[in-house]
């Protein structure tokens, strides 16, 4: 059949039911090869939509954190964590949930020195009273809670080795003390002997009620003990030589460069994440920013302290003990 008799036949039955021939029929023809046309067009469309895949979604921007820290990661429908945090260079790091510690795997229990390990307090006021005798109780008690203060507010800071050297901490401590003792107006009678003494005070620390016979209670099960702690590695390690005869550690991980920042940054926490995995490592931590900085860094912790930190509960440690006394029951030795 030619094209032409294909067009009569689709013509025939217009003319057969427009009479007589005349300006409607020929109208009535053109709306028929138009309703065609678009019809085709319109399968043409939707057929070309459902094979088309659905466009990308927008990429998440990364936020990255600053000085201090700031929470993230979600909650899935049945409010369990999801484990991931933005860590070092976007990549995730996934905290894992305090259900899975197993004590059984832990090889590495790193303690916190100047709250979890020290008296901090008692044993700077001894100090600074013996350095400097000729300050009043009073001034003693005022310079080494100022000293504290000023030690505290660099809490999450990231340094620059350029203004501060290979030590953060001696330089922050340094910086601090000589600025409370113009405050006191005594810079003048204080010697940079005695102000030499002064600094190493924080290296001679008196521990805890409880903490040798701890450690050594951890040491006698095969435990490696480590510091995790803001201060030098020379400073840590003067403060643990009082329990070198019963309990040697084994490792001071400090803020030293190339670490250069205090906790609860996680690069603190992630010197040790990168010599041996999660779940071989035990953090005791003395300070809530420590208990929350050291999860969210995707370690297991404890805190021992009666509080958490209130900001984040989604990284509390997995353990709130009263004192030192009640690790070795969390490390399955009781």
């Amino acid at each position: 059949m030619t094209s032409h008799q294909q067009q009569q036949d689709l013509e025939q039955p217009l003319q057969q039911q427009q009479q007589p021939k005349s300006f409607f029929a020929t109208v009535n023809k053109k709306l028929l090869y138009g309703g065609l046309f678009t019809l085709s067009l319109l399968i043409v469309v939707l057929f070309a939509s459902r094979s088309s895949p659905p466009p990308a979604p927008a990429p998440t921007p990364t936020v990255t954190p600053s000085v201090s820290p700031e929470p993230s990661g979600s909650e899935s429908s049945d409010g369990e964590k999801n484990g991931k945090e933005d860590g070092k260079d976007g990549e995730p790091v996934i905290v894992p949930s305090c259900e899975t510690f197993d004590p059984k795997k832990v090889k590495l229990v790193t303690f916190d020195l100047f709250a979890a390990l020290m008296d901090v307090d008692t044993s700077l006021l001894e100090s600074v009273a013996n350095i400097l005798p000729t300050l009043t109780s009073e001034q003693v008690t005022t310079l080494v809670r100022a000293w504290e203060r000023a030690y505290s507010s660099y809490a999450g800071v990231v340094f620059d080795q350029k203004e501060t050297g290979v030590s953060p901490f001696q330089w922050s401590i340094r910086k601090s003390l000589d600025k409370i003792l113009v405050d006191m107006e005594i810079s003048d009678s204080v010697t940079g002997e005695d102000r030499e003494k002064l600094v190493a005070a924080w290296g001679v620390l008196t521990p805890w009620k409880g903490t040798e016979q701890v450690l050594e209670k951890l040491y006698k099960a095969n435990f490696k003990l480590a510091v995790l702690s803001n201060g030098d590695r020379q400073t840590l390690q003067a403060a643990t030589s009082v329990f070198v005869h019963t309990t040697p550690f084994t490792e001071w991980y400090s803020s030293d460069f190339p670490v250069g920042a205090f906790k609860p940054h996680e690069a603190m926490y992630t010197q040790v994440l990168a010599q041996m995995p999660a779940e071989e490592v035990f953090h005791v931590a003395g300070a809530p920013k420590d208990g929350w900085g050291s999860r969210k860094a995707g370690m297991y912790s404890a805190l021992l302290r009666d509080e958490v930190y209130p900001s984040l509960p989604e990284h509390e440690p997995c353990f709130v003990l009263a004192d030192i006394t009640d690790l070795p029951a969390v490390l399955g030795l009781e």
